[in-house]
C-alpha cells in the first residue's frame, strides 16, 4: 500500500479583490494528515486544490473536523470553514512494542502485532509520551483472548510504542 494514502482534494477559489492568506488544518489528528499545500496565498479570481491523505502512523479509526482559515492580507477579513472527516484505517502489520511486562507470556520489549490486541487505542504523541503509543480504550486491552491487562501507564506512554509494519 502506497502512503500517504490519498482520501480527496479540496479547492478554494477567491472571488473578491483582496489577497487571502489560508491555512488547514486536521484538528486533534492533524498529525494524522497529510494536506498539500497546507498553507498559501490566494490573489483574487485565484484558485488552489487541495490534497488531503492520510499518513501511514495511524493504524485506527478516528474522526476529526478539518478546518480551512483565512485573512485577508492586510488583515481586514477573517473567515474560516470545516467539514467533518472519519477515518478507518486497518493495515496489517502494525505491532506495539511492550515497554512493561504484563504477564509470564507478555514480557517488556515483546512486538506484538496490533491485530492481536482487543480494547486498545492508538494515541498520538502528547506531553506525556513523545512517540504514537498505545492505550486502551476502557482501561484494559486483550491479547489473544488473554487479560485483561490494565493499561501500566494511563498518563506517559501506556503499554508501548507503536510499530509501523
Amino acid at each position: 500500500m502506497d502512503c500517504p494514502i490519498p482520501v480527496r482534494t479540496v479547492t478554494i477559489t477567491k472571488p473578491t479583490d483582496k489577497t487571502l492568506i489560508w491555512s488547514v488544518n486536521g484538528g486533534n489528528y492533524d498529525f494524522a494528515l497529510d494536506f498539500s499545500p497546507y498553507t498559501g496565498k490566494l490573489g483574487p479570481g485565484e484558485s488552489v486544490t487541495i490534497a488531503i491523505a492520510f499518513e501511514c502512523n495511524v493504524f485506527s479509526s478516528f474522526d476529526t473536523s478539518v478546518t480551512f482559515s483565512a485573512t485577508t492580507e492586510d488583515g481586514s477579513a477573517q473567515d474560516s470553514a470545516s467539514f467533518d472527516l472519519h477515518a478507518d484505517i486497518q493495515r496489517l502489520g502494525p505491532s506495539v512494542l511492550l515497554y512493561t511486562s504484563l504477564s509470564e507470556e507478555f514480557q517488556v520489549y515483546d512486538v506484538i502485532s496490533l491485530s492481536r490486541i482487543q480494547g486498545g487505542r492508538i494515541n498520538p504523541p502528547d506531553g506525556g509520551c513523545k512517540v504514537l503509543h498505545l492505550h486502551s480504550e476502557a482501561g484494559t486491552i486483550t491479547i489473544d483472548g488473554k487479560g485483561p491487562f490494565p493499561d501500566p501507564g494511563p498518563g506517559g506512554c501506556g503499554y508501548g510504542e507503536i510499530i509501523p509494519p
